[in-house]
């Protein structure tokens, strides 16, 4: 009989879900799936100062929301202080945590995975310790986009670029953020074009501009419109902020929580002279957005 404790670990930092990732806990879903084992993937929970270079001061997505994809993925996410396992050896690492701490059966990895101490071990290491203690070791190859392979870092400088189309591509789903609606000042209503105002959370933060966007709004889709940056036409020194038009709704959503996804940016934020030509640039955007 099968032992239902017994794990299938997908073991990387996963900062926003990609389709190498996917094709991981595909993988880990598909040997769950034969063996009865339980698919998990674990991640680190990395300070400032600890992040490993190249991952940048912010995520891509919040934890919440990574989880939230992992667990539609069909693996359940199980997270560990950097802090907590940074000085162990290679086998302390896969000994004492992955098969002692989570009776781990299986372990997935991309083909670039590093651990240990001083991240002084790869997957050649990971297969000989596996092979040792009588479990399995699975190696992803990496996915490519452009002929050059997928990667976190290689999506954030897109989506800090403004380049969210192709960034949703290596994404395997659209870019997005998710944020309460905050008071705004009301201008958007005035003008006709009301907007729900989210201030950005700590994650990396898109290009300023507009773009084509989706809104999930209790479960339902709209079309939308999504101007992110300051509102140089109508604030000296406006906060950083996400406003979006949602088409063909016009409810109150203040204190919700709105999934916005960026579908691709049509231009730069720009200071208009006047609030009228504001106005006219805005019902461009809309009909641009619509195609």
């Amino acid at each position: 009989m099968v032992q239902r404790n017994r794990t299938i670990v997908a073991v990387g930092y996963f900062d926003g879900v990609h389709i190498g990732h996917r094709e991981l806990f595909r993988k880990a879903k598909e040997i769950a799936d034969r063996t009865g084992y339980r698919p998990i993937a674990i991640t680190f929970d990395f300070s400032t100062a600890q992040r490993p270079s190249g991952k940048g001061a912010s995520d891509l997505y919040q934890r919440e929301e990574s989880f939230r994809i992992m667990r539609e993925l069909g693996v359940e996410p199980e997270i560990i202080r950097f802090e907590d396992i940074a000085d162990l050896s290679p086998n302390e690492f896969i000994h004492g945590i992955l098969i002692s701490g989570y009776d781990a059966e299986y372990i997935l990895s991309s083909k670039d995975f590093r651990f240990g101490r001083g991240r002084s071990a790869g997957v050649s290491e990971l297969k000989e310790l596996c092979a040792a203690y009588g479990i399995r070791s699975v190696t992803i190859e990496e996915e490519l986009y452009g002929g050059r392979p997928v990667s976190t870092a290689r999506i954030k400088e897109l989506v800090a670029n403004g380049d969210v189309a192709t960034a949703g591509k290596m994404l395997g789903e659209p870019y997005h953020f998710s944020s309460v609606v905050a008071k705004g000042k009301g201008l958007g209503r005035q003008i006709g074009c009301p907007t729900i105002n989210q201030v950005f959370p700590n994650i990396l933060r898109p290009a300023r501009g507009v773009y084509a966007s989706v809104a999930e709004v209790d479960g339902i889709e709209y079309h939308s419109v999504t101007d992110i940056g300051i509102r140089p036409t109508v604030e000296v020194e406006g906060e950083y902020r996400a406003e979006t038009h949602i088409i063909d709704l016009d409810e109150d959503l203040l204190g919700k929580e709105i999934r916005v996804y960026l579908l691709r940016r049509l231009r730069d934020e720009k200071k208009f002279s006047s609030v009228d030509e504001l106005v006219k640039a805005i019902h461009l955007d809309i009909q641009e957005a619509l195609k």
